[in-house]
């Protein structure tokens, strides 16, 4: 990965989870659906320190209420893209590592239950609990 690509990335260490969502195409119409799923549960995105990214070869842009400012590269497409699929999705935990990579739809229900097992969140909510 490039000085560039990692920098669009290390500063959400240990800050956000990143979902990012590449397609071909920017009108795609996998990516236009996974962004809907996302977006009717944006509270529990929101708890869970999520930052969306879109990624295509033409365009990338950060879909969050975390980072509405923040931009980002398209050549983290590139060197986000491991296969050849036309849709691909790829979580990134807290402490940088790749958590999930699909080819198909993300589930919210999915992609909660997996960040929701996860040591370092289990530990956010005792400690929101706690307080």
């Amino acid at each position: 990965m490039s000085n560039l690509q990692a920098q669009d990335l290390s500063r959400h260490r240990w800050q956000d989870r990143l979902l990012l969502v590449l397609a071909d195409e920017a009108d795609a119409p996998l990516l236009m659906e996974q962004f809907q799923i996302l977006q009717r549960h944006a509270e529990g995105l929101e708890e869970r320190k999520m930052v969306l990214f879109e990624l295509t070869p033409q365009s990338a842009r950060i879909r969050s209420e975390r980072q509405k400012e923040a931009t980002c590269s398209t050549a983290l497409y590139h060197s986000l893209k491991k296969t050849k699929a036309p849709f691909e999705v790829v979580l990134i935990g807290l402490d940088g590592g790749v958590k999930l990579r699909q080819n198909d739809l993300l589930t919210t229900e999915k992609l909660f239950a997996l960040i929701d097992g996860m040591p370092m969140r289990r530990a956010e909510m005792r400690n929101k609990r706690t307080n």
